[in-house]
């Protein structure tokens, strides 16, 4: 009879074990998988349920470890990857760094991952964070000293050298935080159990000083709007430059972001209207038609981008060159401003802005490198995608055109507003009544 009773004991007990150790197997594929990914692409698309678990938890410790005192983080750290006791201690020690930043998706990201975790569990110190973050976000948007008012820098508090003040629409920073700070004021999805009423309403405010920056920002070239930089002068608003390879220009890419922003808005004033539809009027005057960049494969291997012939379909230039009295405003506050004094290796930068700048080239895509072993070729300005023979310079072999290698590395040319122009422009205009 004993016997009898702990075989039944046994008996009931093992579902319970076989079931401990499936849970206890998939924690470990789990875990393997999310070490796989990407921060930026793990962080805000996990299953809800998942932000309950004990892995979520202590990927969470580690954001908030991460989290500078002034309210946000450090860009390109993978925040899920397990730290050691030494790691930890040293990121505690960081904690006064000023290095916080809103570009390649940093802080927003952080952000919306707390706000997912308080959902699931309501640990105060999720909610204190992201209430932190948000009036680190509103500290940093200019105020009234400035013609930009309602930007935001790349970097807060501002840095004396650099591009970083700039007024940064480049890797959709500023339109990420505008993202965030609708959310909050809405007080929606990961958001909605941690603002408060006072808070919603500085974010508001905040927003909606951001939106009118963005109007003001945009470019009228010869008495007609058209549209938007990757990062624009916080004194002037000119478009400015950034890295070498970012001359003062329209962006193909960062101002498409901008038009369906201001298309996402419910409601919109009439000078809204009126930015959306210059923006795609502008961008149907400078497409290039019939044409796309394609990638050349070796074995597997990218080994270049050509551009094509292709029927029906439209390229734009990721830079494209201003023109008007606006294009050379901006190019002599490149030459006579930024690159006063710059140079390397002997080669002024100045200089070879000058020597290589063509006004001429209205509309037109254009290319610079940004190498530091190549000095002479630092803020050239290029007009030539497809090899072309070098020229000499100074006794220095100069090229005239990208080159296989710089093809690869950066997207110069692309077809980023077609979807929008085809398809969310036209929608755009039968919901506010302008067909």
């Amino acid at each position: 009879m004993r016997f009898l009773l702990l075989f039944m004991m046994f008996t009931l007990l093992m579902p319970e074990c076989k079931s401990s150790q499936s849970v206890e197997s998939s924690q470990r594929t789990n875990q393997s998988s999310i070490e796989k990914k990407k921060w930026l692409s793990l962080a805000v698309s996990q299953p809800d349920e998942w932000y309950a678990t004990n892995e979520a938890k202590e990927v969470a410790e580690n954001v908030l470890l991460y989290q500078r005192n002034i309210g946000g983080w450090p860009k390109n750290i993978e925040m899920h990857h397990k730290l050691t006791d030494k790691q930890k201690a040293e990121i505690v020690g960081q904690k006064e760094k000023t290095d916080a930043i809103f570009d390649n998706g940093a802080t927003t990201t952080e952000m919306r991952f707390l706000g997912k975790m308080y959902k699931a569990v309501k640990d105060p110190r999720y909610k204190d964070a992201v209430n932190k973050a948000i009036d680190f976000i509103i500290a940093a948007q200019y105020d009234s000293n400035y013609k930009g008012e309602g930007g935001w820098p790349q970097v807060y508090p501002l840095r004396e050298k650099g591009y970083t003040s700039r007024i940064t629409f480049n890797d959709d920073a500023m339109i990420h935080l505008l993202e965030i700070l609708r959310k909050v004021y809405h007080k929606a999805d990961e958001f909605s159990d941690i603002v408060d009423d006072a808070t919603a309403t500085k974010a508001k405010i905040s927003f909606d000083k951001g939106v009118q920056c963005i109007l003001n920002c945009q470019v009228t070239e010869n008495g007609v709007k058209t549209f938007w930089g990757a990062q624009h002068d916080e004194h002037t608003l000119l478009p400015a430059v950034a890295r070498p390879k970012e001359l003062p220009s329209y962006s193909g890419s960062e101002g498409t972001r901008i038009l369906q922003f201001l298309m996402e808005l419910e409601n919109p004033s009439q000078e809204i209207k009126d930015a959306v539809v210059a923006a795609a009027e502008w961008l149907e005057k400078v497409k290039i038609p019939n044409k796309k960049v394609v990638n050349v494969t070796e074995n597997g291997i990218l080994v270049d981008r050509k551009v094509i012939d292709s029927p029906g379909d439209d390229m734009w230039g990721r830079f494209i060159q201003i023109g008007g009295k606006v294009g050379q405003e901006a190019f002599d506050a490149l030459v006579n401003g930024y690159l006063k004094k710059g140079s390397k290796g002997g080669f002024s930068y100045r200089e070879n802005a000058l020597s290589s700048y063509d006004p001429t080239k209205t509309s037109q895509p254009i290319y610079s490198i940004y190498e530091a072993d190549r000095p002479n070729l630092l803020y050239r300005y290029l007009y030539i995608f497809e090899d072309a023979e070098p020229v000499d310079i100074n006794g220095v072999s100069t090229a005239v055109s990208l080159d296989a290698k710089t093809r690869i590395k950066y997207q110069y040319l692309g077809n980023w507003p077609q979807k929008v122009l085809r398809k969310q422009y036209p929608a755009w205009r039968k919901k506010n009544g302008l067909d």
